[in-house]
């Protein structure tokens, strides 16, 4: 059951890293289940009570995935979410549906998530019915699944009303854009809070965002840093791009290089070009990380393919100046040439200085 505290007054939860062993464990007792369940006790006179019921076991099931997620393990996610759609459970097809909508361990494709969400929704699973209704709000779903904003509304609503978290946060999302329904920013927030409580990511990311930039609400660093530490914690890539930036700024909390540079990693690990940027620049520098040049090169490159500011400006000036990559001033202008037209000071002065 979530936490009734707000985010930012509960105990700071293990690290995401420590999800993939806490999933390793379950697996190994879901195992050892498995083998005291194929013991056949009939010698005994007495068959056994069922060690755990199915339907605890599609929980665990659900819930040992949705880790595996957080952990960046899509394969072994979609593994689990398989053997609880393959049971029944309407949650797991809605969870394979979000894996198809995200392309996590699996080709992206709208229209299958869709399908897969009605089916789901049909079963009567809340959270896919609202899954589909942002889809079909948005106008991202085709094919067979085309279909009026005016039923994905409704889904989303009826799912909200359920008292569902993804269905509060959609409503939310429709809310702060005037999709559908009159714009009301403070009805918004409420529905956030109350979805960020009952532990949804895309919420507590949202309202990590709204507090630091002060949309909607007055703006509180802290309370930014807070939600978007639960939603990191959960795996939410776009959160741990912030959470690394608000600790390598000071931010919320006082200046943290080292949690930084970890929270720049994971997000770079969930494919997070921009975090793979600034990870890039923390590794040529040494800073937060154990200095590793060649790692740190790779990742500049990615980052200012991104379009990361300061990962273009000091590749360019690597390019220009440095003896531990080819020297190439032609490219090297160009990347500081694209980091002057982000607005970064640094390589704008810099480009001055060369003209003269």
């Amino acid at each position: 059951m979530a936490s009734a505290l707000p985010c930012f007054m509960r105990l700071p939860a293990a690290r995401p890293g420590r999800a993939l062993h806490r999933l390793l464990l379950r697996c190994a007792w879901a195992a050892w289940l498995g083998i005291l369940g194929c013991v056949s006790w009939s010698a005994l006179g007495a068959e056994p009570e069922p060690l755990i019921s199915r339907e605890q076991q599609v929980a665990s099931w659900i819930e040992s995935g949705r880790e595996a997620l957080a952990a960046g393990e899509d394969s072994v996610a979609m593994q689990f979410f398989t053997l609880a759609a393959g049971a029944g459970s309407a949650r797991g097809a809605g969870a394979l549906a979000e894996m198809h909508e995200r392309g996590a361990g699996v080709s992206r494709s709208m229209p299958e998530a869709a399908a897969r969400y009605r089916r789901a929704a049909q079963g009567g699973d809340a959270e896919s019915a609202a899954r589909l209704g942002l889809l079909l709000v948005r106008g991202q779903v085709g094919g067979s699944e085309r279909a009026s904003a005016g039923e994905g509304v409704a889904l989303i609503q009826d799912a909200a009303r359920q008292g569902n978290a993804f269905g509060l946060y959609a409503l939310a999302v429709l809310l702060l854009e005037g999709r559908g329904i009159p714009r009301d920013e403070a009805g918004a927030v409420r529905l956030l809070i109350q979805a960020a409580h009952l532990a949804e990511a895309a919420a507590q990311n949202l309202l990590g965002r709204i507090y630091l930039e002060g949309a909607a609400v007055q703006a509180h660093p802290a309370t930014a840093l807070a939600y978007s530490l639960d939603a990191s914690r959960q795996g939410n890539s776009e959160a741990q791009m912030r959470v690394g930036e608000m600790y390598l700024e000071g931010v919320g909390a006082d200046q943290d290089e080292i949690e930084a540079a970890y929270w720049f990693e994971k997000a770079a690990e969930r494919g997070e070009r921009l975090a793979m940027g600034s990870l890039g620049l923390m590794l040529v520098e040494g800073r937060g990380i154990r200095r590793d040049l060649a790692r740190g090169v790779e990742l500049l490159t990615e980052g200012a393919g991104a379009g990361h500011a300061g990962a273009q400006f000091r590749l360019g000036m690597m390019m220009i100046e440095s003896t531990s990559v080819p020297r190439n001033r032609a490219l090297g202008m160009l990347w500081i040439q694209q980091a002057a037209a982000r607005g970064l000071l640094t390589a704008k002065t810099y480009i001055e200085v060369a003209k003269q």
